[in-house]
């Protein structure tokens, strides 16, 4: 009879666990230098999809605009459905050269209700190049101008 050492140890020749199991063989890898980022896109003009047919820039006044509140409208006295505030003029632009300031309330530009700043944006848009009537209010008061629109110098982010 077998003794169960004998046993064991030809079970385990069989199962292969005490055959010396051969080694894979290791290769040596050098640190590889990291790959180039890609490169950014080049910057894109973020007007290029609003720029009207006759411009290859876009209609500018040299304004920066914000919409009417409600407090707003009894500050300046301005009717509840209509007008967008000056809140810059930029110095040389069309609207300085115009008298446009700060605090005016635009109304109607070339004819056009502006009840609101895209109101604005496309009567001046649809206008195309040359002079634009725009009716505003001052400390109370109705007044008119005219403004020729012009393209705006690069990358300049008013209306």
């Amino acid at each position: 009879m077998r003794s169960l050492k004998t046993e064991l140890l030809a079970t385990c020749f069989a199962l292969g666990c005490g055959a010396p199991q051969p080694q894979p063989t290791q290769t040596v890898q050098y640190a590889q230098p990291a790959p180039e980022p890609p490169q950014p896109p080049p910057p894109q003009d973020p007007w290029a999809n609003t720029r009207p047919e006759w411009s290859q820039g876009r209609a500018h006044l040299g304004v920066v605009i914000q919409p009417m509140t409600g407090d707003l409208r009894m500050y300046f006295g301005t009717p509840p459905d209509r007008g967008v505030l000056v809140a810059h003029v930029a110095e040389g632009s069309p609207a300085a050269q115009a008298g446009l300031q700060v605090g005016d309330v635009l109304v109607f530009a070339d004819g056009h209700l502006v009840q609101n700043n895209e109101d604005l944006r496309s009567a001046i848009a649809q206008h195309g190049p040359g002079t634009v009537r725009l009716d505003f209010i001052r400390r109370g008061t109705q007044m008119q101008t005219q403004v020729t629109i012009a393209e705006p110098p690069p990358s300049t982010p008013m209306m």
